[in-house]
């Protein structure tokens, strides 16, 4: 067989889940082809994070509740063993890999008014903001 893989997908596909009164909120139909996987299972993982495991390595579909106002980054990892074992370090299906995730530092001004405020734009919206200088600081 292997170690794990995501070299044994073909196709993935999430739809979001719609009947005769329309959408159906945060529900998604998430659909795989496989034909490399044998008897591996499948570990499915939302934005990096181990979401679910399959329990049957015919098993090819699974229903996902995620919150559909933002996006998501849905991978597959086709494993042996250890299968509640995350390994988000072996995710790689995604080119270029995509960083969801960034470090800012920001050198303080001691010349700043205590009640100073900082934002945090990101392609001119604003993500974040607070106090430039925590409440317990004099």
């Amino acid at each position: 067989m292997g170690a794990a893989t995501q070299e044994v997908f073909e196709l993935v596909l999430a739809r979001e889940v719609a009947h005769a009164g329309g959408a159906c909120g945060a529900l998604v139909h998430l659909a795989w082809r496989s034909g490399q996987q044998a008897d591996r299972l499948v570990q499915v993982y939302v934005d990096g994070e181990l979401y679910d495991v399959t329990s049957d390595p015919a098993q090819r579909q699974m229903w996902l509740i995620l919150d559909r106002s933002r996006e998501h980054r849905i991978e597959l990892l086709a494993v042996e063993e250890e299968v509640w074992a995350a390994r988000p370090e072996l995710l790689g299906s995604w080119r270029p890999a995509v960083r969801d995730a960034v470090e800012v530092a920001v050198l303080r001004d001691e010349s700043l008014l205590v009640g100073t405020r900082v934002s945090v734009r990101l392609d001119g919206v604003e993500v974040d903001e607070g106090p430039m200088w925590p409440a317990d600081e004099h």
